[in-house]
């Protein structure tokens, strides 16, 4: 799954530089899936490193929320109710890249709703 912030970048909306920015300050500031599943109670800690190390070690293991899965940890619906939730951090990018001057507010409310119909579509 394409990332926001790689799809504004490949439509050269922002730069390489503008994105590497914002996810330094989104990183101290936002969740990842894995981080969510143990916020909601999904995952112990000790799971979500299980999961980290087998994406790790083994060569095209997949995603996050697939290797849960295949590790029955997560069901299908969980990892799509977490990826639900983390959509919400592709807005906290964008909020950060309109506050630091690279996209303009109306501009980023346009590319992340075609972001979010892009991928619902699968492209």
């Amino acid at each position: 799954m394409k990332r926001f912030g790689d799809y504004l970048i490949e439509k050269d909306i922002i730069s390489r530089e503008d994105l590497d920015v914002a996810l330094r300050f989104q990183t101290e500031k936002s969740l990842r899936l894995g981080a969510l599943a143990v916020e909601d109670g999904l995952l112990t800690e000790k799971q979500l490193s299980a999961i980290i190390d087998r994406q790790r070690e083994v060569e095209k293991a997949g995603l996050f929320g697939e290797i849960a899965i295949n590790m029955q940890l997560l069901s299908i619906e969980q990892v799509n109710s977490l990826l639900d939730k983390q959509k919400e951090y592709d807005n906290i990018l964008g909020q950060i890249l309109v506050l630091s001057g690279a996209l303009s507010k109306s501009k980023k409310e346009e590319e992340l709703e075609l972001f979010h119909k892009k991928l619902e579509e699968g492209n």
